[in-house]
C-alpha cells in the first residue's frame, strides 16, 4: 500500500476499530499512518515524536453543533478518544489518546490528522477531531 494513500481501510481490515469508535458514538472515523507528517508539520509534532511506538493514527471526529462552549465538546471527544485507546489496550494494541482542547506536546494538530486520515471534505459538516496514536501495524 502506497504511504499515501488516505483511504487505508480500503480492505476492511480496520472495520473493527470503525465498528467499536461508532459504538461509542463518534460521527467519523479516518486512518493515516505517521509518514503522512513527514516534511509537513514545521513547528509542530509528528505523532512519532510524541509517542514513537506510532504504527497507526485513529482520527475521530464529532459533528459540532455551535456550541459556544468548545471545552464541552472536547470533553465528549475526549471521553470516547479515551474509551477507544482503553479498548484497543485491552486487545493488546498500545494506544494513547491526544485530547483535543489541550496543548499537546508542542502543538499537535487534529484538524492535520483529519484531513491527512481523510476525514475533512468540501461540503461536510463541521467536525471536531481528537486522536488516537496506535501500535496497530497491520495496514
Amino acid at each position: 500500500m502506497m504511504a499515501e494513500d488516505k483511504y487505508l481501510d480500503r480492505g476492511g481490515r480496520l472495520g473493527f476499530i470503525t465498528e467499536e469508535a461508532m459504538r461509542l458514538g463518534v460521527d467519523s472515523v479516518g486512518y493515516a499512518l505517521p509518514t503522512f507528517w513527514d516534511g509537513r508539520t514545521p513547528g509542530g509534532m509528528t505523532p512519532r515524536e510524541i509517542w514513537p511506538e506510532t504504527r497507526l493514527v485513529v482520527v475521530l471526529a464529532i459533528v459540532t453543533l455551535g456550541c459556544p462552549d468548545e471545552a464541552t465538546e472536547c470533553s465528549v471527544l475526549n471521553g470516547m478518544a479515551y474509551r477507544l485507546a482503553v479498548w484497543l489496550s485491552d486487545r493488546g494494541i498500545a494506544s494513547v489518546f491526544l485530547p483535543c482542547g489541550e496543548n499537546v506536546g508542542n502543538e499537535f494538530s487534529h484538524e492535520s490528522a483529519a484531513e491527512f486520515a481523510g476525514i475533512f471534505a468540501d461540503g461536510a459538516p463541521r467536525l471536531k477531531p481528537v486522536s488516537v496514536l496506535t501500535s496497530y501495524c497491520d495496514v
